[in-house]
């Protein structure tokens, strides 16, 4: 399974990377986005992918 995990995906280079995934022909089975703790719940529209944001900690690191 290939996981993709963008840590500061609301900054402006993590917004940067999801419009390159849309356009990408490689396909990736599950996408994590991190981003500060006043970001966490947020959701970003990837393609026709629904993600919510979650905190970046220690924790999020070992998941990718």
């Amino acid at each position: 399974m290939k996981i993709l995990g963008i840590v500061g995906a609301t900054g402006v280079v993590g917004q940067t990377l999801l419009e390159i995934i849309e356009h990408a022909d490689e396909k990736i089975e599950k996408i994590k986005l991190y981003a500060s703790k006043s970001s966490a719940g947020k959701i970003i529209s990837v393609g026709k992918l629904k993600i919510t944001i979650e905190e970046m900690n220690l924790n999020s690191l070992l998941e990718c």
